[in-house]
């Protein structure tokens, strides 16, 4: 049965050297994934003014860029590591959103943690993390099912936010010189 899973999951969205897919067997080890594809930020998805680069791996600009898969939901993980500090996003989102309109987490179609460290979605602040989220942050969102979860570096933020339904994409954006990167990640879990 897990053999399946993995097949399926690896296929859908865990990237090469973009992704990593975070899957536990019953002893509670994590089961290693094969690679595929790669899961990047789309150039088709993306705001008028954002800019990608380095095969997509990069964002700058100012905009929204949704990646070219969506989350699978049985569960789904990615990191974005914050290069240049200034005022970002990261999160999950629904692809019929407006790109050139941020921040996210105005609307009923998006999930997002900011810059000023707190976690929105239509315009409410649903919780703040107690560690300020700085250059060179790496923050990675889990999301299994209708639960989003998220870590700064490698710490879990023990919040969570539940109830999300339907396709999801990761969601990043960016104003007034921040810079994202989405690091190298190998696949051993």
């Amino acid at each position: 049965m897990f053999q399946n899973v993995n097949n399926t999951i690896s296929s859908l969205f865990c990237g090469c050297n973009c992704f990593r897919w975070p899957l536990r067997n019953r002893t509670g080890r994590y089961v290693r994934l094969k690679t595929l594809d790669t899961v990047t930020l789309n150039e088709n998805q993306m705001g008028i003014n954002c800019v990608l680069v380095k095969s997509g791996r990069r964002l700058c600009g100012s905009g929204i860029a949704l990646a070219n898969a969506p989350l699978l939901q049985e569960k789904s993980y990615f990191e974005i590591k914050i290069q240049t500090d200034g005022i970002w996003g990261v999160g999950i989102s629904q692809e019929d959103i407006n790109l050139d309109q941020v921040p996210l987490g105005e609307d009923e179609k998006s999930w997002v943690l900011r810059s000023d460290s707190r976690v929105y979605h239509k315009g409410d602040v649903l919780f703040s993390l107690k560690e300020r989220v700085e250059e060179g942050d790496i923050i990675s969102i889990a999301y299994d099912q209708v639960e989003l979860s998220i870590f700064i570096n490698g710490n879990s933020m023990s919040q969570s936010v539940n109830g999300i339904k339907g396709e999801m994409f990761p969601a990043l954006y960016v104003l007034h010189k921040a810079f994202f990167i989405i690091p190298n990640c190998d696949t051993k879990l």
